[in-house]
């Protein structure tokens, strides 16, 4: 057991814990909008509205001009 001081604080970094990334996008274990793509990164993921949509890419999508 390590025990650690009140002075000190531990801090363990995403890869520490999950050494390889997982690809939320291939995996399909993301929340993107049905009309956005889904783009990985390291530890995380991003969306993004596909062409001729606007929004956020998660909760919205819609139509430019409607």
């Amino acid at each position: 057991m390590i025990a650690i001081s009140d002075e000190h604080e531990c801090k363990v970094s995403f890869f520490e814990t999950h050494p390889t990334d997982i690809d939320e996008c291939t995996t399909a274990t993301h929340n993107c909008h049905g009309v956005a793509n889904c783009y990985n990164s390291e530890g995380s993921f991003t969306c993004q509205c596909r062409d001729s949509y606007t929004g956020d890419g998660i909760l919205n999508c819609d139509p430019v001009g409607e």
